[in-house]
């Protein structure tokens, strides 16, 4: 984690997500590593009040880039986390570093991200 200011949710299964992302600084990042080259499907897993900002945010990771748009998982009382495919990335074998941020200053919270899933695509015929 990069930045002072992210918070985490009590625990429970519907709070379980890293908040207080609120500055353009701030990124979360985890190292990785993969025993092959591959395609990847990338997906973020939040939850997002209906009515709150709209923010753009990136990934990273064996030097590729992929660009997002937060979207509402829920109304104001009752936000559910939901899962957003980002698109799809090339990544290299071994050690590699994923990273994610906003793009710019955040409107309130950024999301309250849960999770950054990794699916591999196999290779077409």
């Amino acid at each position: 984690m990069i930045g002072d200011e992210f918070r985490f949710g009590q625990g429970k299964i519907r709070t379980n997500a890293v908040r207080g992302w609120e500055t353009e600084k701030q990124k979360l990042t985890w190292p990785v590593y993969l025993q092959e080259s591959g395609t990847y499907a990338v997906e973020a897993e939040y939850s997002l009040k209906e009515g709150a900002p709209l923010n753009q945010y990136s990934v990273t990771i064996s030097g590729n880039k992929l660009t997002a748009m937060t979207e509402s998982t829920g109304t104001a009382k009752n936000a559910t986390f939901a899962k957003q495919k980002i698109g799809q990335i090339e990544i290299s074998k071994g050690q590699q570093l994923l990273e994610i941020f906003s793009e710019g200053i955040p409107d309130e919270d950024l999301m309250y991200l849960r999770a950054l899933h990794l699916t591999p695509i196999p290779p077409s015929s």
